[in-house]
């Protein structure tokens, strides 16, 4: 696991169990409990940060689709941007 993934900034990935591929992930605490959502590019500090198994999500901004959990292809740009998506895919905010 872990392959082709870029992850910058504190707590961010730091799921125990990640496993997932092909994520660029920047931002204190951004996705910090995904463990295989892949393909993901997430940019923000706790941007998509209860993110586990999504995947295809966009997401720039600051809190930016932070209560996602499983939902994918998801755009999320701007401060608080989908900040209270759930489960919900193919939304753009």
């Amino acid at each position: 696991g872990a392959a082709n993934t870029v992850a910058t900034g504190t707590n961010c990935l730091s799921a125990a169990g990640y496993s997932a591929t092909g994520n660029t992930v920047v931002g204190h605490q951004a996705a910090q409990a995904l463990e295989s959502g892949n393909d993901n590019t997430i940019i923000g500090r706790n941007a998509g940060d209860v993110l586990t198994t999504g995947t295809f999500n966009t997401v720039v901004g600051s809190e930016a689709l932070k209560s996602e959990d499983t939902g994918g292809r998801n755009v999320a740009i701007g401060d608080n941007a989908l900040c209270k998506n759930t489960t919900a895919q193919n939304n753009q905010a």
